[in-house]
C-alpha cells in the first residue's frame, strides 16, 4: 500500500468537495474518519466521483491510502477552496 498524509489549515468549518480516481482501491480519511473510498476491480476508472466533507476551522487531516492496480498506484485527490479563503497545506 502506499500511504500520502498532508495536514492543512481551513479559515473556517464548513462543508467542502473531495474528489477521488483511483484505478483500483484508494481510502481518504479526513481527522481520522473514513470520507470517501474506492473499491473497485482492477482497471478502475481515473475520473473523479465527488463526496461532501465537513472540515474544522484551523487544522485538518487528510491521509490517502492506496492499493495498485493495473495502472501501479493511479490515484488522484482533488479539494475545492473554500468560499472563505485559501487552504494552507503541510505535507509530510
Amino acid at each position: 500500500a502506499a500511504v500520502a498524509a498532508a495536514r492543512f489549515q481551513a479559515p473556517a468549518e464548513g462543508g467542502l468537495l473531495l474528489g477521488l480516481a483511483a484505478d483500483y482501491f484508494a481510502q481518504v480519511r479526513l481527522n481520522g474518519a473514513v470520507v470517501a473510498a474506492f473499491t473497485g476491480g482492477h482497471g478502475g476508472s481515473l475520473t473523479h466521483a465527488f463526496f461532501p466533507v465537513q472540515v474544522r476551522a484551523g487544522w485538518n487531516e487528510l491521509v490517502v491510502t492506496a492499493l495498485p492496480g493495473s495502472r501501479g498506484f493511479a490515484c488522484d485527490l482533488l479539494l475545492e477552496r473554500p468560499a472563505a479563503g485559501a487552504l494552507s497545506w503541510e505535507t509530510e
